[in-house]
């Protein structure tokens, strides 16, 4: 059906709209902020942008992983596919990863509406925790997301999610406390997040804040059958792009070590007694050492080049009459 189509894979998030062809990259060659500008006459969004620049006045279409507004999405994908080169829709299969695992169906429902005016020529849309997952090449995984609004710790068990649980504390909450009582420019944000030691930073958002990754993956755990737990805590993936702050991984895996393994051997048969972090794959030679906190695009890149080549499993949408 799509398999000679241009494959587009676009993650929606809170902060960041992460977009490429998967025939062309294994990472995702454009990465913009998920905002629009207002059309001042109107109060709306603009159609005429300009999309994807930090603007404090301007629309964000999504806030904290769920979309709350529609119109404006629509008008950044649009935007987004343009800078795909993707101008005949008619002729692009896209895979859209939603912006988070939260009110799953509501959501998938929204991005239905969002897309079916675009005429695209299939689209299949896909849970992030799920992305992640098979971006590492795990079918069961622990998936600590780590965005710009939302920390996410999703289990994903014979390649569906099944528990979720989210904290405010992320990556904003992060550079609150670098910038501190200045106001930085993006620029200057980046520059002192490099220079400084955030350890103790991200110590506090992360660990000593309520709820902290512990107490999440505790909560997410607690719902889990105890044989799955082991084989969560020996297939943890770090990711997000918050998540690559340098150390962050070190400390939130040292956390884990300490509060959830076994104290004693004589602890009962499914008590977890190792814990691992995954990554990409390492047969993914160019990008493995870095790619992990965009592992969910790139599942979602693995995932389209099988998905579009089987009409069984991806949809053309059509608009509804107004």
């Amino acid at each position: 059906m799509s398999q000679n189509f241009k494959q587009a894979v676009i993650q929606l998030g809170s902060g960041t709209i992460k977009a490429g062809l998967w025939e062309q990259t294994f990472l995702p060659s454009h990465m913009i902020p998920c905002c629009v500008s207002i059309d001042c006459s109107t109060g709306f969004a603009s159609d005429k942008g300009p999309f994807g620049v930090v603007d404090k006045e301007g629309i964000w279409p999504i806030r904290h992983g769920v979309i709350k507004d529609p119109h404006a999405l629509r008008l950044l994908i649009r935007h987004v596919l343009g800078l795909l080169n993707q101008q005949n829709l008619s002729e692009t299969s896209l895979l859209i990863i939603l912006p988070s695992n939260a009110q799953l169906k509501k959501q998938n429902e929204v991005v239905r509406g969002v897309l079916a005016p675009l005429d695209l020529a299939a689209v299949y849309i896909a849970e992030p925790a799920v992305m992640a997952a098979w971006g590492c090449a795990l079918q069961n995984a622990l998936v600590i997301d780590i965005g710009a609004q939302l920390t996410e710790v999703s289990a994903v068990w014979e390649g569906q999610l099944i528990f979720s649980e989210s904290s405010p504390l992320a990556g904003e909450a992060i550079d609150r406390l670098v910038s501190g009582s200045g106001d930085l420019s993006e620029e200057e944000l980046r520059k002192k997040k490099q220079k400084d030691d955030l350890n103790d930073i991200l110590k506090k958002v992360f660990l000593q804040e309520h709820p902290s990754i512990v107490e999440l993956v505790r909560s997410v755990l607690a719902q889990c059958e105890p044989e799955q737990r082991p084989s969560l805590l020996d297939r943890i993936i770090i990711t997000g792009g918050s998540s690559a702050c340098p150390s962050l991984s070190s400390i939130i895996e040292e956390a884990l070590r300490t509060d959830l393994l076994a104290a004693s051997e004589f602890t009962g048969d499914h008590q977890p007694r190792s814990l691992r972090i995954r990554t990409v794959p390492e047969y993914y030679p160019e990008i493995w050492r870095t790619a992990t906190p965009q592992a969910a695009w790139f599942g979602g890149g693995v995932t389209a080049k099988c998905v579009f080549s089987d009409s069984r499993y991806v949809e053309k949408l059509v608009a509804e009459d107004p």
